[in-house]
């Protein structure tokens, strides 16, 4: 993980909080696996990627946190299979699996420090 740090300065809000640094924390994941035969169709060899950044600020309130989004775009070959094999984890049953997945993700990032 190599984490890039910029200044922010010297900012502080109502004398109750101080923003520390702004980070940004480039990724790359890969991973390669394979299904064997479990699930008709679908087989061999896949791999799934991701890349991205998390922008990250640390502020400080009488204690450390962070707050910031997470901004991924996940795919490789595999990941056209994966709504494949959604389709075929549906039909067997398992209703939690997820019809439809997205390209694009962004989520909240959160951490206390006491």
């Amino acid at each position: 993980e190599y984490a890039i740090p910029f200044s922010l300065g010297d900012w502080v809000l109502f004398d109750a909080a101080h923003f520390k640094r702004m980070v940004v924390v480039p990724f790359v994941d890969c991973t390669v696996f394979n299904l064997g035969k479990a699930f008709d169709g679908l087989s061999g060899m896949w791999s799934l990627m991701s890349y991205g950044a998390e922008f990250i600020l640390d502020v400080d309130v009488h204690f450390e946190f962070s707050v910031g989004l997470s901004v991924s775009i996940n795919g490789a070959p595999g990941f056209a299979g994966l709504e494949s094999l959604s389709t075929c984890l549906q039909s067997l049953g398992y209703s939690s699996a997820s019809s439809q997945i997205n390209k694009f993700y962004i989520g909240p990032i959160f951490s206390v420090d006491f």
